[in-house]
C-alpha cells in the first residue's frame, strides 16, 4: 500500500481557494474509485509556510491514470485548469506504508 502526497505552493493569498478547488477535485475522483483523500492548508493563520496546500491518499498499487484501461474524469482535469491558475508549483510524493507483512524480524 502506497500513500500519495501532492503539495502544491498557492499564490499569494491564494490558498484557501485552491484547497477548495484540490478538495472539489478530489471528491471527483473519489466518485470515479480514487480512496478518500484528505486537503489541508495554510492560508496563513497557523505556523509554517503560508499558501501551502497538501492533499494525501492511499492506493494499494502506484499506477498511472494513463495506463491502457486508466482514465482521469474529464470533470477533474477542467478543475485542474482552475488550480493551476492559482498555484505557483507543485510536486508529488510516493511513500511505501509500512504493514506487518513488510515489517523485518526485530
Amino acid at each position: 500500500m502506497y500513500m500519495l502526497r501532492r503539495v502544491y505552493k498557492a499564490k499569494h493569498r491564494q490558498g484557501k481557494l485552491v484547497a477548495s478547488l484540490v478538495q472539489k477535485q478530489q471528491k471527483i475522483y473519489e466518485a470515479a474509485g480514487r480512496s478518500t483523500g484528505t486537503v489541508y492548508f495554510n492560508a496563513g493563520t497557523v505556523p509554517g509556510e503560508p499558501d501551502q496546500v497538501v492533499l494525501e491518499w492511499t492506493q494499494d498499487e502506484l499506477e498511472s491514470p494513463y495506463m491502457s484501461g486508466g482514465s482521469i474524469p474529464s470533470e477533474a482535469l477542467q478543475v485542474g485548469g482552475q488550480v493551476r491558475e492559482h498555484i505557483e508549483s507543485q510536486e508529488i510524493e510516493f511513500w511505501e506504508l509500512m504493514t506487518p507483512a513488510k515489517m523485518d524480524d526485530v
